[in-house]
């Protein structure tokens, strides 16, 4: 079984786009609150980077999914494909239960 995320449109409507965007400035502090581990443990570093991006993923598919609309079409670009990209990176295949996140993907460009 592949990683997957549940989509909802109603959950991504409940969930407010400044709320969507503070997650994201969480992850942006964890990364930078890890990066002494970098040079000490590796392979620690490694895996927390691994976890924080995986934790990334669920507020920047809200933002990309439901709220492309907000961005202009080079900023939406540039985070479909960062999105696309981790979602590679972490072995994500699944959108929801009957839904590839590859077939998402594929539809954006």
């Amino acid at each position: 079984h592949g990683l997957s995320l549940y989509q909802s449109r109603a959950g991504a409507q409940l969930i407010p786009v400044p709320i969507l965007n503070r997650w994201c400035s969480y992850v942006e502090e964890a990364y930078k609150e890890i990066e002494d581990i970098k040079m000490v443990d590796s392979d620690r570093y490694q895996l927390l980077c691994r976890n924080i991006n995986l934790e990334s993923l669920m507020p920047r598919y809200f933002l990309v999914k439901y709220n492309g609309g907000l961005y202009t079409k080079e900023d939406l670009t540039m985070m479909r494909k960062s999105f696309a990209e981790d979602c590679i990176t972490i072995g994500l295949t699944l959108e929801s239960e009957g839904g590839a996140i590859g077939d998402l993907i594929d539809g954006w460009y």
